[in-house]
């Protein structure tokens, strides 16, 4: 299955691949890496047969069951989980026909080798899975956005029995909870996978083998994508004419790693985001070779906080979605927001760039407070007649062109892409255009929802070095993980309408339960492991308690702390209370820093105490 033979394809007279020959092991999870615009749809639509070859030979071995993800979705009035049903055409043909001659044995038979009785449980659970509550999945199709339509279309896709699945960026619409249920349910898959995805640590958990195209090529590495990255990398150090380069973005980037790792207090998150980090700096032998060098600086003059929130009630119209905030950005602080779709990530983003007003409570923003705000309608106000360089021009009218030419040539831009219309760009040169403009006002707060639906992975590594770098303050929304690991060092969680820290690693988060359909298990089995689970429990009690007791030592540092910056955030504090006082208060917060520090890390060494021991 997917040999390729000197293959070479053309689309609209552009070539894409010139004389590949390889062949993929069989069964595989493939993912298909290479920047936007290299071919990567083109060839899945050579595999599923849309297109054909110019020369060479390509054969999938045998007639493979083909299933794919459709990008348009009829506008229908049936419900959504009949529609997914239709794209499992055996199963509809026998219930058809069970119909219609319900004692037939035959057809009993048959159904039930396709397991019949089961697929409308599998369906309700496939739409679960995707975030379909249970109203929703008996909705018209006719009633989805476009991004629950495409969530459908990647349920239609697995459902159906196949030798072969390919997936174009699935992941563009799901939030972190329906990515990690996707992920596991295609390490289950049992044919060949062929995935292209933006998101690398989807990839990194997925793949066994990466089928990069680049330079009009193909090539197959071992592993996931940081494998690949790795890989890719030996490859181009081995040029001699890119090693001073690579050197120094190497050293570039190894720099921010080393002042990270001397500063960090929270000991698992400052983990994982070393670990994260540290991914940039083997990847910068990769970007070496890339034109995306985005930079975005910051304004020098701040406020503490920048945007503080006291007892917020969010919403919209009358209706709350989180309640009781109590919230503080602070310069310096990088902040990852975590929460399912529709759990209020976004209402908070909008109350804070002030585009929805709160429905209670108190926000207030720092004098010297400079916002730069991105979210995916922010690439709807670009005027379709004009230009990248045109609309800089627009909002930089004092600076010189060639400043400008050379800052958009960070972003991505050559001196043909700056003056072409806005409307012939994709849509990640369109995400990129938006970031620039934002990072042209030298913000000292960046507040980012979704900045990388639309980007492919070099321009998501070029954005994830520009926030390692950024001087300012972050809040972040997206369901890149590996972009939130690498930015940010704090996290706050988004759960039944209470917006709350996270203190444990990204890895940790747990999404919300699906709804699965009823199983019974054996009795004599779970009484087993209950016994089995309560002599380990025995055996773990001490260790247990003493996290437990630095548990609660950590939340009492952290609540003096919160009390503090609670006090510090009223919009009323600086003008009423006297600087003696405030030097006071400045002082005993630094302390209770200090205390934290302390707490956590004794937390940390008890916590990775009684991880040892349950092995």
């Amino acid at each position: 299955m997917l040999q390729f033979h000197a293959l070479s394809l053309r689309v609209g007279g552009r070539l894409l691949i010139d004389g590949a020959s390889l062949r993929c092991p069989t069964p595989s999870r493939l993912g298909l890496v290479g920047q936007n615009g290299a071919g990567k749809s083109s060839l899945l639509g050579l595999i599923r047969g849309d297109l054909a070859p110019d020369s060479g030979d390509f054969s999938l071995g045998g007639k493979p069951v083909i299933a794919s993800m459709a990008q348009e979705t009829p506008s229908l009035a049936m419900p959504v989980i009949e529609h997914l049903l239709d794209a499992y055409p055996e199963f509809r043909r026998l219930e058809g026909a069970l119909a219609d001659n319900p004692e037939d044995p035959a057809l009993h038979a048959a159904f039930g080798d396709i397991e019949g009785w089961a697929q409308r449980a599998r369906a309700a659970e496939l739409l679960a899975g995707l975030g379909f509550a249970k109203d929703r999945q008996q909705q018209p199709v006719s009633a989805l956005s476009g991004g629950w339509r495409m969530r459908l279309n990647l349920a239609r896709a697995l459902i159906l029995p196949s030798d072969l699945l390919l997936l174009d960026e699935p992941t563009n619409h799901l939030d972190i909870d329906a990515i990690a249920w996707l992920e596991k349910t295609l390490i289950r898959y049992q044919g060949t996978l062929v995935i292209v995805a933006h998101d690398r640590q989807f990839l990194d958990n997925l793949c066994t083998h990466v089928l990069a195209l680049e330079n009009s090529q193909l090539k197959l590495y071992t592993g996931g994508y940081s494998d690949f990255e790795r890989q890719r990398a030996a490859e181009i150090e081995r040029a001699e004419a890119e090693q001073i380069k690579t050197d120094k973005k190497r050293a570039h980037l190894q720099s921010f790693v080393d002042r990270f790792k001397a500063k960090a207090s929270k000991a698992k998150q400052a983990q994982s985001r070393v670990k994260a980090m540290e991914k940039l700096v083997v990847a910068s032998a990769v970007r070496a070779t890339s034109n995306l060098d985005f930079s975005i600086p910051s304004q020098e003059k701040l406020s503490t906080p920048l945007v503080a929130g006291t007892d917020l009630v969010l919403g919209y119209g009358q209706t709350p979605v989180v309640q009781g905030v109590h919230m503080a950005l602070n310069p310096g602080d990088r902040v990852g927001l975590l929460g399912a779709n529709g759990a209020g990530k976004s209402t908070l983003v909008k109350t804070l760039v002030q585009q929805i007003k709160p429905l209670g409570g108190t926000l207030h923003a720092g004098q010297n407070t400079a916002i730069g705000y991105f979210a995916q309608e922010q690439l709807d106000i670009l005027h379709a007649e004009n230009t990248p360089l045109g609309t800089l021009i627009s909002a930089a009218p004092e600076a010189r062109e060639q400043d400008l030419r050379n800052f958009l040539g960070g972003w991505g831009f050559s001196n043909e892409r700056v003056d072409q219309r806005i409307d012939s760009l994709s849509g990640g040169e369109r995400a990129r255009l938006a970031l620039a403009l934002i990072a042209w006002q030298k913000p000292n707060l960046l507040i980012l929802d979704e900045p990388t639906n639309h980007l492919d992975l070099d321009a998501r590594a070029a954005l994830a070095e520009a926030l390692v770098e950024f001087p300012g303050a972050l809040l972040l929304v997206s369901h890149d993980r590996h972009l939130i690991e690498t930015t940010c060092d704090e996290l706050w969680s988004i759960r039944h309408g209470e917006l709350n820290p996270f203190n444990q690693p990204l890895s940790e988060w747990q999404p919300e339960p699906v709804i699965k359909a009823d199983s019974t298990e054996n009795a004599n089995s779970q009484k087993a492991q209950r016994k089995a689970r309560a002599a380990s429990r025995a055996q773990l009690a001490p260790l247990t308690r003493a996290l437990k007791k630095s548990e609660q030592a950590l939340e009492q540092a952290q609540e003096a702390l919160d009390q503090l910056d609670s006090t510090l955030a009223d919009p009323d504090y600086f003008s009423q209370t006297d600087p003696t006082q405030q030097a006071r208060d400045a002082k005993t917060r630094a302390q209770l820093v200090e205390q934290l520090e302390e707490r956590e890390f004794e937390w940390m060494e008890a916590a990775e105490a009684l991880e040892a021991a349950q092995g």
